[in-house]
């Protein structure tokens, strides 16, 4: 099977998560255009190659033994040189591409607020809206007013943000593709105002995640009824717990780390078998996995 000459064969992964563990993608593309995306899902769905979009790979784990689909990597997918387009002064337009930590920066500058609470989530603007990512009791589907989707049979049409089953840490959008979204954000507020925000709320991160660890961002999602993924690890004195060479971070519990940078994706979802063993043998609560597994059919 040749694949058209845009995408590459049996990239090297490992480097392109923030975990930094797995192994090839046996096709991989960059698409910087909706043309380019189109072409090569189409071209996929012809020759039944299964194939995953993927941002910036912070809630992303890659096997180990690679992907024998087609890796879409989103980080590309924008229009040079705009974070956003105003469609009213309440209304942006960001495509999927976009980094969300720099929107929020240049929207604080800009003085557009409702995005402050929203800084150090690493991430697309796509891949964070398909995962509904948040903070500060907030997600970004509060957010949405509209969102640019491709279909599964190739067509493009807005969807409003009401009529998207959001759900914690989920959009249900399944295999459909964000290609844009439109916000809403609070115009005319005090650009210095936003950015100590932004500051304060990104300190406080700092100092109870291991922020700069490379790690899969949170493991696990929160169990619902008031629970904290986080504080039941906690509270078991499960912090440190390794395997291999992933650990569960000593700063939070919901956090996993490569110590010395040698896990293995394999090494991690041992450890993270053994976290949900132990929660629910000491108290009953099921953890559900948040990070993503490429190739999986299901969390």
């Amino acid at each position: 099977m040749k694949p058209p000459s845009n995408i590459q064969e049996d990239k090297a992964m490992g480097d392109l998560t923030w975990f930094r563990s797995g192994g090839l993608a046996r096709f991989y593309l960059a698409p910087s255009s909706e043309e380019e995306l189109i072409e090569a899902v189409k071209w996929a769905q012809r020759e039944e190659v299964p194939f995953h979009l993927m941002g910036l790979g912070a809630n992303s784990l890659f096997p180990d033994d690679g992907y024998p689909g087609l890796i879409l990597h989103m980080t590309k997918f924008r229009q040079r040189g705009v974070f956003y387009r105003h469609c009213s002064p309440s209304v942006l337009e960001v495509d999927a591409g976009i980094n969300l930590e720099n929107l929020v920066k240049k929207l604080n500058e800009a003085g557009l607020g409702g995005f402050e609470g929203f800084v150090g989530i690493p991430g697309t603007v796509g891949g964070s809206v398909w995962g509904n990512a948040g903070a500060q009791n907030s997600s970004l589907g509060d957010r949405v007013e509209a969102l640019k989707i491709l279909g599964s049979r190739g067509e493009v049409e807005w969807v409003n943000g009401d009529q998207i089953p959001w759900k914690y840490r989920s959009s249900g959008l399944g295999n459909r593709i964000v290609l844009a979204a439109r916000f809403t954000v609070e115009p005319d507020q005090d650009p210095e105002e936003l950015k100590n925000r932004s500051a304060a709320f990104l300190r406080y991160k700092k100092s109870v995640q291991p922020y700069d660890d490379k790690s899969t961002g949170c493991i696990f999602k929160n169990p619902g009824a008031g629970l904290s993924a986080g504080q039941l690890i906690d509270d078991l004195n499960l912090k440190g717990l390794c395997e291999g060479g992933a650990q569960v971070s000593d700063l939070h519990g919901n956090f996993i780390v490569n110590t010395e940078q040698t896990a293995t994706t394999a090494d991690v979802l041992a450890l993270v078998s053994k976290v949900q063993k132990k929660v629910y043998e000491e108290e009953g609560v099921r953890l559900e996995r948040e990070v993503i597994v490429v190739g999986e059919d299901s969390k």
